[in-house]
């Protein structure tokens, strides 16, 4: 689910070279520099969750808006059964 996107693990020696050049190569195409609260609010835009501030282990997955996120081939009722199954164990252990 979600955007195209790359993830790089440069080694800390070329992090600055590799910011630069994207930031170069980027300018021509609009890309700028965006802080992480602005990437959430994106995030939220688009009707991302993100776990804990939208969702957590009490949700299930119908009330949380995850219903396209489902598997066809299983029951509704089994996937709903099973968050509450492990709601029910995480609360149990704590």
């Amino acid at each position: 689910m979600g955007e195209l996107g790359w993830e790089l693990y440069p080694t800390t020696d070329m992090t600055g070279p590799i910011f630069d050049k994207l930031q170069n190569t980027g300018a021509k195409f609009g890309l700028r520099l965006a802080g992480y609260h602005a990437l959430d609010s994106l995030r939220q835009e688009k009707g991302y969750r993100h776990w804990v501030h939208d969702i957590t282990l009490g949700d299930r997955v119908l009330e949380a808006g995850l219903g396209f996120a489902l598997s066809k081939e299983k029951p509704i009722i089994l996937v709903e059964m099973l968050s509450l199954s492990k709601l029910k164990r995480v609360l149990r252990d704590a």
